[in-house]
């Protein structure tokens, strides 16, 4: 299962997954910066990577959370997303005064 922590910078995200990963030996957590994107497509061509990782990780019963300011919709839009046994996302907002909006999972489009 993929987990996206979204939000802008300086949203709280590592704050907040410092919080959820505290004792969680299933669940590996990663930052979207540790692939360099310098434009649109290599940014969506990393989200896809992301993807094949969450996917390597599932086969291995270790869920990923990624923290990024990349929208629900982008990862959505990765051709192997619908692969991944579910999809959580969460979106930071520390401007506004509800702070955290968050989704339900999203089973696997294949679980047919």
């Amino acid at each position: 299962m993929l987990f996206l922590l979204s939000g802008a910078a300086a949203s709280g995200k590592k704050t907040v997954a410092r919080q959820l990963i505290t004792g969680l030996t299933t669940l590996s957590a990663h930052h979207e910066n540790e692939i360099p994107a310098t434009t649109g497509q290599t940014r969506m061509a990393n989200m896809e990577r992301w993807v094949d990782t969450a996917l390597d990780l599932e086969a291995q019963g270790i869920d990923l959370l990624l923290l990024a300011a990349s929208p629900l919709g982008e990862l959505l839009a990765s051709p192997r997303a619908p692969d991944l046994a579910g999809i959580a996302a969460c979106l930071l907002d520390s401007a506004g005064q509800h702070g955290i909006a968050c989704t339900p999972s999203i089973p696997s489009g294949n679980s047919a």
